[in-house]
């Protein structure tokens, strides 16, 4: 359950990548429970290439996202979609769309049901979760059920000095793999 729970930061969740090699530096969650959609925005994707063949894992995994083969507990969502762009930085961003059907599909992304109906995150450290539109009681972050609501998250914000060296932006890497 875990490893479904960090989709929002680590994009090849979403198409069932086990060991997912891409990352986000920030995501942007918006979830509007009345249109019942999730936005998730990921910033500056990068990767951590160590080993030679690190690069080619990770043109394997676009090539497997681009074939938009959604994990089981999105593949009967009514709308969903990713798209790729760089922003004026020219780092590689992800947008990701979807059209959930009922409450308990939110269950993917750790979003669940507070005592008192609002909707809640459980708050984990090491995400670095803020929000301005909920608030942090405990062990979770509560929103009003009644309203769309957005949060952000830098999972990846305290990382380890050894992998800080080995960290490369994806934007080149994904130019390279759509020519043509």
């Amino acid at each position: 359950m875990v490893e479904i729970k960090v989709a929002f930061y680590v994009l090849g969740a979403l198409f069932g990548i086990k060991n997912s090699r891409i990352a986000a530096e920030k995501t942007l969650v918006t979830v509007d429970p009345i249109a019942k959609t999730i936005v998730i925005v990921e910033e500056d994707l990068f990767t951590v290439i160590q080993e030679e063949n690190d690069s080619v894992l990770v043109s394997e995994e676009f090539l497997k996202i681009q074939k938009r083969d959604w994990i089981p507990e999105i593949k009967g969502y009514a709308e969903k979609s990713v798209e790729f762009y760089t922003d004026e930085n020219n780092l590689l961003n992800a947008k990701v769309v979807l059209k959930y059907n009922t409450f308990e599909d939110l269950s993917t992304y750790a979003l669940g049901v507070a005592p008192n109906g609002d909707y809640s995150l459980i708050q984990v450290p090491n995400w670095n979760v803020e929000s301005t539109d909920g608030q942090l009681n405990d062990m979770y972050w509560n929103f009003d059920a009644s309203k769309p609501f957005s949060f952000t998250m830098e999972a990846y914000k305290d990382m380890p000095e050894k992998y800080k060296a080995d960290k490369v932006s994806l934007t080149a890497m994904w130019e390279a793999a759509n020519k043509g």
